[in-house]
């Protein structure tokens, strides 16, 4: 009918559903849902729902809390507002590869809890709010069982920008997308692993970009230049994409 959304649910892998039935969850990842993004002359948020569809008897869940720099005491601080992010992929393949299947943040405790996860290994990733001036940490082997609650607690690094740039093809076809990575150097020039960064693109409706920490796939809509905008710990760097038909 007129002015009805359709959504769509994925299924991260075939559901098991045995005669006597079974209790299947709808989950819409808030924070994939609402992509922050730049719209016209004011900063606005996207909605790109992500819903999945899972057995509840067949998932676990993720817990921990996150800390962040140390106090006078020499005590870490709890972080609230980290980024958890749950991937399922080959941890000897880039990052990019990988899938994302939840997300979480952390309460004003540094505590948070990622539920109805799939069994299984996954990777785990948590990442600083933008202005907290740390590092990510992203860990592979996280094992999810089945009516159990994994515990994975950590505390993020901190570090100073000395530079940043971004990497990658600088065109792309419509209907295509491309991978750029974000290069964080510290005072020393080394390349710093897993940088919190922010991604953007201020002509969305040519190109949008979404992310997974350093890297970002660039998806072309419509020919024209996007530019795509890399903050990091308060550096800026910026690039345009051409798309072509």
């Amino acid at each position: 009918m007129p002015g009805e959304l359709v959504l769509d649910a994925e299924v991260d892998e075939p559901l098991a559903v045995p005669d006597s039935g079974a209790d299947i969850v709808i989950d819409l990842d808030v924070g994939r849902s609402f992509v922050f993004g730049l719209e016209g002359p004011l900063y606005d948020f996207l909605f790109v729902p992500h819903l999945r569809a899972v057995n509840s008897t067949a998932t676990g869940s993720l817990a921990g809390r996150v800390f962040g720099d140390a106090d006078d005491d020499g005590i870490p601080e709890p972080l609230e507002h980290a980024s958890i992010t749950v991937f399922r992929g080959n941890p000897a393949e880039p990052a990019y590869t990988w899938r994302v299947r939840a997300t979480g943040h952390t309460g004003p405790d540094g505590t948070y809890t990622v539920g109805f996860l799939n069994a299984g290994t996954h990777l785990v990733q948590v990442d600083a709010p933008f202005s907290a001036g740390l590092g990510s940490r992203t860990t592979s082997g996280i094992v999810i069982i089945a009516g159990r609650e994994t515990e994975y607690s950590v505390t993020l690094p901190s570090f100073e920008a000395a530079s940043i740039e971004i990497e990658g093809p600088r065109t792309v076809s419509v209907g295509d997308s491309t991978v750029l990575r974000a290069i964080v150097r510290d005072a020393n020039g080394v390349i710093v692993p897993n940088p919190s960064v922010r991604w953007q693109s201020l002509d969305t409706g040519v190109a949008t970009v979404t992310d997974i920490g350093e890297y970002a796939t660039v998806r072309a809509w419509a020919p024209g230049v996007a530019t795509i905008l890399l903050t990091s710990l308060g550096r800026t760097d910026s690039i345009g994409i051409t798309v072509s038909q």
